[in-house]
């Protein structure tokens, strides 16, 4: 087939692409592509088409619009350096597009595209993939055909030319086939490659490349080779020719030419090959296929034709806006830009220019008129006009473009100073969205619109032009002028012509024939204030949360089906409005003239072309009138199944989920992907009502706002990173919603997204999704849900009530149908006091057991509650352990959305049959009986246990008692020391004691030391001074007095003393003689004492009397007139009195101021004969009082002058007495020194010793001070003694320091009560006991006072313990019966009756009238707004899902008291809040060390690698960030061995998990199996070996009989393995029905699970799928999928704690493989640390093995009993904090233990529950295998020997038992 063929072929095939290519096919080499020839060379477009051919042979069904463009430099417009296009064995080398093939290749790529969208996805995919497998056939046969020709032509030559022996060299050129003067005048290189080779066998040298042109096209091309080595490959590429630019210019008509490529040698011509070339005239554009950006060369800005346009221009423009500047975008106003763009289409259009075509410019080589042709002949086409108007655009300063379409150009200009990215912009949807009202940055012209014969203005040109860009499938691209420009294309220089033409006759138009100004404005919206307005709360994120971002949603991706009616509006904003305001539109069906061909348009793009219709769909809009594009039939049917749906989800949900959609997005998941998809932008709420059957139905607004469609904008942020602002809330205007800057907003967002736009088109439809009642929930009720105080809190972030705990929430009684120990039993307390709190339930503790205790208790005190959880089976498990305790008939379980109404009617009738009468119980009799026995059981744990003011209890105290080694030396402290004793005082009593312990040793011992009388605390440095100078002058005192003393005895004739009482005695001998020398001879020798002093002191108290009386007198009267004769005052005032009446005032007078001179005070004539008579008397007792004192001896007056007044006077009587005394004791001494006449001389002497006593006291002084001293004064020669201890004192100096630091000791231990202790010590104590005899004399005193204190610890005995616990076990036994029965009485009191009120009444009979009827014509949430009063009393408690709650309970805050959520750690706060809203106060219920909420299932497919991403916030986690109230769950009940649970207590918990050991505690029940295999980590995500593996030990334990009685649980890593399992499995199922039967018929059917869903689970036996591990090249990824991501190991926990009795673990690897240094996962530390205990059985940190005894007390004492007696033992069994105290070994079986003896210590004391610590958890421990013994403390107290004993006899009779069940045993004996 020729080229000519060949290129017919493929342009029927494309008919839109004009192929040209005029070069020879150069080379072809044979090769083999799926069965086909290959080739070598193609250049050009065929390349392209071989490429597209040959890249898409192995999948023919894929679409033309599926194929990849290579995108062309951008750089320039030029070609880039084109390589051949090369097709090897190896790969495809494809050079960069060619401009012009690229292009038409993207309009048909986006026709298919747009074809795709008009058409139904259907009949869409089908023609595509028809057209496009019959195009690749053809083109291939085509092409191949060519191929095979051109192989069987050009090959022998090929061979000829290679296999010449004369010059060996093979020449091939790629060079340009047309060439003009553009191309030169812009820089293109014509020659692109050439290429010479050598394949002679002969280096050839010095040759010579020539080019060379026929005619005067160019200058010749020289170039040298220097040399061109054999095999040698040279190319020669971009060669700079040098064309004669004159002759180009000069060119009027294109010719053909050639160009001529030698390589010569010499002279002589080695190869040589002529290439034909097509030079075109300076006005001809080449054509769209080779270069399009050429174009823009064509449009000469610079003209001068162009010139006189602008100036033209200018004038119009000054008419119109009354400035003719053309100063292009600096006024920066976009409406002047336009009416800028107006005046040059003004100009243009006056100048009646005719259109006139010319050959297609689609084909090679189109003519152009330019600006001076047009304007001179005044014909044009599109393409001449287009440039025309472009040049004129660029000439003003403006920035054009032009837009080619099918068979069309056009112009078009920005508004604003932009430009594309490219100078080509293939996507319509670039302009359009440009142009979009609001936006409006550019504008397109219709430039034939100018042309004479057309009146057509300019606006109406501009909308020519947008209809053309709105035919997608008709677009081609645009090309942009200034990009262009700034890529070096050039204008074309201008030419003139001088030759004579043909002259025309021409006009201008008529002025009324030219267009005006631009009428429309432009319209640009301010986006400055599209921020973000409202603030994003946390009830906004809540909604975004909940909406479903799946293509699933009709909300992203809305499908016209028949459930959607689109309707027809030619105006979206006018409609919006008109529903704001109130107005109501009839739907009507289709215009009768009107027809609809889905096959060629999809709906959606039609409802966006009115075309001719605009105007009647406005008329009809304005009268009220919508036109869907559905006939009468069908809209009635849509609108009817539409008005039902609405009118159902309004009675189920709540809320009505019709809208009016206005505007739709158009989007694309992929670039490359053709499909079409539709988002709904604004959702106006409606309701269509039926007027008539003849009217149909009408539309208006609910009673609703308007709202953006906010799943799209979260999809957008989420998928695309397009975040779109100012939508929070939407633009309003006065009319509600502002539709076109909406729009526009949106617009502008997504405009550098491909093919993407908004649709101003309605539909009508039920819009919702999955999720959707729980997001209106939110949405539509913010103020019920803030009017809850927890969600409240949820919002601000922080609590805002008052959470505390009152005190005596665990005093309130509960109701108790099932067993609950003291963790639950709070959180019961908790919930029915009305706190809102979270409840930890680590895995196995109970969590439903709980929450069925809570229910319970809850119900029965009349509260109302709400259990809520999402998972469908935690719902089932609370309502069987309900229905268990009898009252389910009272609990309405909703778990559905899908709830059938028959259901919730069956249960509600089963309420009302129930009898409301009841039976009275003895509730609570019982309760008080058990409430004592409790009290009086925990009475003994709390004496014992209780800390008291010693810091311990009193168990403890004994324990450390019991510690101490015993001694023989005990002290006793008094016991009011001992009472109050606190915690400190022993602390620091041991303290100080260790310290004097210390300085006593370094004293050698405090007994009997030299320095004993030294009691000086405080060591100073002068002390070494001053010293022995003090002491020696003490001594020398000594000495003087003693030698004194001798001499005064001797001179008084007494004894000379000795004692200190002797001493004393001569020193009173000595006052006495002082005394007696003294004394006044007449009180010496008085026999009366009190007589000699009687008158003395009379007269002194007569004296005292009269001073007082004197002091008055003298603070009166002038002491001299005092004195005077009164007499003659009487006789004046006498003498005045007898005068008449005038004179006697005047006398009176007289005598006044004569008194008034001596006096102090007013004188008053009345009051003058008183005061003469007070001054007379006072003169009378003066004299008496001279009398008297006249009357005293000499003696005495000499005495009262030393003693003047009475108390002085006493007090010398009293001293004269006690020296009486004195003197009588030495009376007989006294008369004989009298009488010896020595008196004076031993008084003398007397007073001299006792200045020398002075002395003395002064030098003891001193030394005291030094030493402080203590005189031991009882010893018999007192001053001897003294003289002694200075002296040894002096002698041990060298020593006082040590010993004054332990006399410090000594006084801060005698202050703290240690003076028994000290005393002891002092008295010889040795050091090694001191402390020990402290502890012990202590600790048994105190513990003696506190068994003393307490009655209950006192007469406590072991035996009488056990039977009172036996006697509660029992009564609770009855007691939880007997619940059962009260709960049940008091639930049924509380049942509606008619007689109730006239409320309840109606609600009964409108109950009963549904019950009738089935329940028809209501829904469940109608009948639950029906019943508001009676629904509660028939059910309190109702079991929902987070969906069922929002979908049938009202929105309304404290329908529950309590609200309790289960699996909270699970559940996302979004979906919890609405529920949590409808209750008073809630139990958020759940485990955050489990799994947090996924979207794992959201999808149809899961990254595993990424889980992280998919994980959301709970509302247990948010609960606990929020600070409420937490209760815990402490002892774990699931695992039948500690080993199961000991990993997660010990690795994720803390150890804070209370479990119980196993009697066989020393086996484990994990273990690890190495399986050989791989992990297919790139493919499959499989391990087949762990697979094969665990079926086969499926298998194993089918076979077992014992083992086959285990239920079977598998758990994998991921969602690949558990798949390959049950296929595994399954196909044993086939094999075996029995295996199937026992598989999955039981109560527990095996499962096989992935970490993401298998918590909740448990088994029997687990077995664990690891899978990761080694690949099949041995590579060790440390990827282990969810567990390296933050809160991995979380899914870990949930794992490996699913099993009861066993877990087995099957891994292709070891722990040791994981290197933990490459990845900081804490999930993949967690997987290691399993997996060595999997493999070991020990975990890190473990150290139960003999741990130590010290402080162990009584068990430390019972242990080396046990060893006495030969017994190994194990101490603390357990791995938490609940132990076995003392395990004694099996001698027979080393791997069980033969009893665990209890005691009252650490694990008894750890439940504050009487059950718990008395009954329950030696149930457990011997449900589990134990046999127990228990020793109580105050046994042991009493008698330990006596304890030992009995425990030792309990040992003897179990190991018996023991010895005969141990077939060990069993033997030794038959040998004996």
């Amino acid at each position: 087939m020729s080229r000519k063929k060949t290129g017919r072929v493929l342009s029927t095939l494309f008919p839109k692409v004009k192929l040209h290519n005029h070069n020879t096919i150069d080379a072809l080499n044979q090769r083999e592509i799926n069965g086909s020839i290959s080739t070598k060379y193609f250049p050009g477009v065929w390349g392209i088409f071989i490429c597209f051919i040959l890249s898409k042979r192995e999948n023919q069904q894929t679409r033309l619009g599926d194929y990849k463009l290579i995108k062309m430099d951008r750089q320039k417009f030029i070609r880039p350096d084109r390589q051949m296009v090369r097709i090897s064995r190896e790969k495809l080398i494809i050079p960069e597009r060619e401009a012009a093939t690229q292009r038409m290749l993207a309009g048909l790529q986006r026709e298919t595209k747009t074809a795709d969208i008009a058409k139904t996805e259907k009949t869409a995919n089908e023609n595509i993939a028809e057209a496009v497998n019959a195009a690749n056939k053809n083109i291939e046969n085509a092409v191949n055909t060519a191929a095979t020709e051109h192989l069987q032509t050009k090959q022998p030559e090929i061979a000829e030319a290679a296999n010449k022996p004369e010059n060996g060299i093979v020449l091939a050129c790629e060079i340009d086939e047309v060439i003009n003067y553009a191309l030169v005048h812009n820089g293109a290189s014509v020659v692109r490659d050439i290429c010479i080779k050598n394949t002679s066998e002969t280096e050839r040298n010095a040759l010579l490349l020539k080019i060379a042109s026929d005619g005067e096209l160019m200058e010749d091309f020289v170039c040298g080779i220097e040399a061109l080595q054999t095999g040698e490959e040279l190319h020669f590429r971009n060669l700079d020719l040098t064309f004669h630019v004159g002759y180009l210019a000069s060119i009027t008509e294109k010719f053909s030419g050639q160009l001529t490529v030698r390589v010569l040698d010499g002279e002589t011509v080695l190869a040589s090959e002529k290439i034909n070339i097509t030079v075109m005239a300076f006005d001809e554009f080449p054509g769209f296929q080779y270069t399009p950006e050429l174009l823009t060369s064509f449009a000469m800005p610079n003209h001068p034709a162009v010139v006189s346009l602008i100036q033209l221009a200018s004038k119009y423009l000054e008419k119109w806006t009354g400035d003719p500047s053309l100063d292009g975008y600096q006024s920066g106003d976009q409406e002047r830009v336009k009416n800028m763009a107006a005046a040059a289409y003004a100009a243009i259009q006056q100048k009646n220019i005719t259109y006139a075509s010319t050959a297609s410019f689609e084909a090679c080589g189109q003519r152009v008129r330019l600006a001076d042709a047009v304007l001179e002949q005044h014909f044009g086409n599109c393409m001449d006009l287009t440039l025309l108007y472009t040049a004129c655009l660029e000439a003003m300063d403006l920035n054009p473009f032009m837009v080619v379409v099918e068979g069309h150009i056009f112009a078009g200009v920005w508004l604003v100073d932009g430009a594309f990215a490219d100078i080509l912009v293939d996507d319509p949807s670039q302009l359009e969205k440009r142009m979009a009202k609001g936006i409006q940055e550019l504008t397109v012209v219709e430039c034939t619109a100018m042309c004479s014969g057309q009146n057509v203005s300019f606006d109406e040109a501009v909308a020519m032009a947008k209809r053309r860009v709105s035919n997608y499938g008709k677009f081609y691209f645009a090309i942009d002028v200034k990009r262009a420009r700034s890529r070096g294309i050039r204008p074309l220089p201008i030419r003139v012509q001088t030759a004579n033409g043909f002259e025309v006759l021409h006009e201008d138009r008529k002025e009324k024939e030219v267009t005006g100004g631009s009428d429309s404005k432009i319209e640009i919206f301010d986006f400055s204030d599209c921020t973000e307005k409202a603030q994003v709360t946390k009830l906004t994120q809540w909604e975004r949360k909940l909406l479903d971002l799946s293509l699933r949603n009709m909300l992203i991706n809305m499908r016209v089906t028949k459930s959607v009616v689109p309707v027809l509006s030619a105006d979206i904003g006018s409609l919006e409005d008109a529903l704001f305001d109130g107005e109501a539109f009839q739907v009507m069906p289709r215009p009768a003239d009107v027809g609809v061909n889905p096959a060629a348009e999809s709906q959606i793009e039609l409802l966006n072309k009115l075309g001719e219709l605009s105007e009647f769909i406005s008329f009809e809009s304005k009268h009220k009138r919508l036109h869907s594009i559905y006939s009468e039939k069908d809209l009635s049917t849509s609108l009817t199944k539409m008005y039902r749906s609405a009118k159902a989800s309004l009675e189920e949900n709540g809320a009505s989920t019709l809208y009016l959609a206005l505007g739709m997005l158009r989007w694309f998941e992929q670039k490359k992907n053709a499909q079409a998809r539709y988002a709904p932008i604004v959702l106006v709420p409606i309701d269509i009502v039926r007027k008539s059957a003849g009217r149909g139905y009408a539309m208006q607004m609910r009673d609703e706002d308007s709202q953006i469609n906010i799943t799209l904008l979260e999809f957008l942020k989420q998928n695309y990173e397009i975040t779109i602002p100012g939508m929070n809330p939407p633009p309003q205007d006065e009319h509600g919603m502002d539709m076109p800057k909406i729009f526009a907003m949106i617009r502008k967002a997504v405009m550098s997204m491909e093919m993407w736009d908004v649709l101003e088109v309605a539909v009508i439809g039920n819009f919702s999704f999955s999720q959707f009642v729980m997001w209106n929930d939110i949405h539509n009720n913010r103020d019920f849900l803030e009017g809850n105080k927890i969600v409240h809190s949820l919002i601000e972030g922080a609590v805002d009530w008052d959470c505390t705990i009152p005190e005596e929430v665990d005093q309130e009684e509960a109701y108790l149908p099932v067993t609950a120990d003291a963790s639950q039993l709070h959180a019961i307390n908790m919930a029915a006091a009305g706190v809102s709190f979270v409840l930890h339930g680590p895995p196995g503790t109970g969590k439903s057991q709980t929450i069925t205790a809570l229910i319970a208790n809850a119900l029965t005190k009349g509260k109302t509650v709400l259990f809520v959880a999402e998972k469908r089976a935690a719902l089932e498990v609370v309502q069987k352990r309900l229905a268990a305790l009898g009252i389910d008939d009272f609990c309405l379980k909703l778990h559905s959305n899908k709830a059938t109404k028959k259901a919730v009617l069956n249960q509600l009738r089963r309420g009302l049959e129930i009898d409301m009468e009841g039976t009275k119980t003895d509730y609570e009799q019982r309760i008080a009986d058990i409430h004592a026995m409790r009290t009086e059981l925990d009475a003994y744990a709390k004496a014992l246990h209780k800390k008291r003011n010693f810091g311990k209890s009193l168990r403890q105290l004994i324990d450390l008692y019991e510690s101490i080694p015993e001694t023989k030396e005990q002290v006793k402290f008094p016991v009011s020391d001992i009472k109050n004793i606190t915690e400190g005082d022993l602390s620091s009593q041991k303290n100080h004691l260790e310290r004097l312990i210390s300085a006593g040793r370094s004293i050698g011992h405090p007994y009997q030391h030299p320095l004993a009388a030294v009691k000086r605390a405080q060591y100073s440095q002068h002390l070494k001074t001053e010293l022995e100078p003090a002491m020696q002058n003490y001594l020398s005192v000594l000495d003087n007095i003693q030698a004194q003393m001798a001499d005064f005895a001797a001179s008084a004739g007494i004894k000379n003393p000795v004692t200190k009482a002797e001493w004393n005695q001569v020193s009173e001998l000595i006052r006495c003689m002082e005394s007696t020398e003294k004394m006044p001879a007449f009180l010496r020798t008085t026999d009366s004492v009190e007589r000699e002093f009687s008158v003395p002191e009379e007269y002194l108290e007569k004296q005292e009397k009269f001073e007082q009386k004197k002091a008055e007198m003298l603070s009166k009267w002038n002491e001299n007139f005092l004195s005077q004769d009164m007499s003659s005052y009487h006789a004046k005032y006498e003498e005045a009195n007898k005068k008449v009446f005038f004179l006697k005032g005047k006398a009176q007078a007289a005598l006044v101021a004569e008194m008034q001179l001596f006096a102090a005070f007013p004188v008053e004539v009345e009051q003058i004969p008183l005061y003469l008579t007070e001054i007379t008397a006072y003169q009378q007792e003066e004299r008496k009082m001279e009398a008297a004192e006249a009357e005293l001896s000499y003696d005495w007056k000499q005495i009262l002058k030393e003693h003047p007044t009475n108390e002085e006077l006493y007090s010398y009587k009293m001293k004269i007495q006690n020296q009486r005394q004195s003197m009588a004791r030495f009376a007989g001494v006294l008369q004989e020194i009298e009488a010896r006449g020595i008196l004076s001389t031993l008084v003398r002497k007397g007073k001299a010793l006792f200045s020398i006593w002075n002395s003395m006291d002064a030098a003891e002084r001193k030394v005291a001070e030094l030493l402080e001293l203590k005189f031991c004064d009882e010893k018999a020669d007192w001053i001897e003694n003294r003289k002694a201890l200075c002296g040894c004192i002096l002698e041990n100096a060298a020593a006082l320091k040590d010993w004054i630091v332990y006399q410090q000791n000594v006084d801060l231990c005698r202050k703290n009560g240690l003076a028994p202790i000290c005393d002891a010590y002092e008295k010889g104590l040795p050091h090694e006991v001191v402390l020990n005899v402290y502890l012990r004399s202590i600790y048994r005193a105190i513990i003696l006072g506190v068994i003393e204190s307490e009655p209950v610890l006192n007469g406590f005995t072991g035996t009488g313990f056990q039977v009172q616990i036996g006697q509660f076990k029992k009564l609770d036994q009855e007691c939880m019966q007997l619940t059962k029965e009260e709960m049940f009485y008091r639930l049924s009191s509380q049942l509606p009756s008619v007689s109730d009120s006239v409320e309840v009444s109606r609600e009964l009979n409108y109950l009963r009238r549904a019950i009738s009827s089935n329940g028809r014509g209501i829904s469940i949430r109608l009948l639950f707004e029906q019943i508001p009063h009676i629904l509660q009393r028939l059910c309190p408690c109702m079991l929902m899902s987070p969906i069922s709650a929002a979908q049938y309970l009202k929105a309304e805050n404290d329908l529950f008291d309590i609200v309790v959520f289960d699996e909270a750690s699970q559940l996302p706060t979004c979906k919890a809040v609405g529920t949590l809203a409808r209750g008073k106060n809630a139990v958020i219920v759940g485990d955050p060390n489990q799994m947090p909420p996924t979207s794992f299932f959201a999808g149809n497919s899961v990254d595993e690698d990424n889980l992280d991403i998919e994980d959301l916030d709970s509302i247990l986690d948010d609960c606990l960030a929020l600070g409420m109230p937490s209760a815990h769950l402490h002892w774990h009940y699931r695992s039948r061995h500690e080993s199961l649970i000991a990993f997660c207590n010990r690795e994720f918990y803390e150890n804070s998990m209370l479990t119980f050991p196993s009697v066989n505690d020393r086996q484990r029940r994990v273990s690890m199996v190495k399986v050989e295999g791989f992990f297919d980590r790139g493919k499959s995500r499989v391990n087949e070996g762990e697979a094969q593996a665990i079926v086969a030990e499926i298998k194993k334990r089918y076979a077992d009989p014992e083992q086959k009685k285990q239920t079977i649980g598998v758990v994998t890593f991921n969602v690949s393995q558990q798949t390959l399992i049950e296929d595994l499995l399954q196909e044993e199922y086939q094999k075996d029905l029995n295996f199937d039967k026992w598989a999955n018929m039981g109560e527990e059917p095996l499962f096989v699970k992935n970490l993401e869903n298998v918590q909740g689970d448990e088994r029997d036996v687990i077995l664990f799928s690891v899978a990761f591990g080694p690949d099949a090249e041995g590579k060790l990824s440390m990827n282990f999928g969810p567990l390296n991501r933050d809160g991995g190991w979380k899914r870990l926990n949930v794992a490996v704690s699913r099993a009861r009795c066993e877990m087995v673990v099957f891994s292709v690897m070891t722990a040791d493989q994981i290197n933990l240094r490459r990845t900081k996962a804490k999930g993949v530390e967690s997987l290691k640390y399993f997996m060595e205990f999997a493999q070991n059985g020990k975990l890190r940190g473990d150290y139960r093995q003999n741990e130590a005894v010290k402080n162990q007390g009584i068990k430390a004492k019972i242990c080396r009993a046990l060893a006495d007696a030969g017994y190994t033992y194990q101490l603390n069994v357990g791995h938490s904090k609940f132990k076995v105290d003392i395990a004694v070994i099996n001698p027979y079986n080393s791997e069980e233990y033969l009893l665990g003896i209890m005691t009252d210590g650490d694990s008894y004391c750890q439940s504050a529950n009487t059950k718990d610590r008395e009954v329950a958890q030696f149930e457990v421990l011997k449900g589990l295998g134990w046999k127990l013994y228990r020793i109580w403390t105050m046994d042991w107290w009493d008698d330990p020997q006596k304890e030992i004993t009995k425990l030792l006899g309990v040992l003897e009779r179990t190991g018996c038992e023991a010895d005969c069940e141990c077939p060990l045993y069993m033997r030794k004996k038959e040998e004996q």
